[in-house]
């Protein structure tokens, strides 16, 4: 199954469109018998970005994300340059 909330795109206010996630998660779970193990937060671009933090704050809830284009991450991530490791 697939829940999907509407009007909650990259326009709308982060807090918003994880808490509309949360719900959407929540709403399911009373509609339909779902495995909570098996709950998952997707998204593209913004979306993945909504959905990276939504699966962070709430492992409660959402065993983990399907992203694509786009992530949060919990902390800064160093920029590290690429190494050529093959010999000429």
């Amino acid at each position: 199954l697939m829940i999907s909330p509407v009007g909650v795109g990259n326009e709308q206010e982060p807090a918003r469109r994880m808490g509309m996630g949360v719900l959407a998660a929540l709403c399911m779970q009373k509609e339909a018998k779902i495995d909570p193990k098996r709950i998952y937060a997707a998204g593209t671009s913004g979306g993945a970005r909504v959905a990276s933090s939504m699966a962070f704050l709430r492992p409660d809830i959402f065993s983990g994300t399907i992203q694509s284009v786009g992530s949060n991450f919990p902390a800064d991530v160093p920029v590290v340059k690429a190494k050529n490791t093959q010999s000429s």
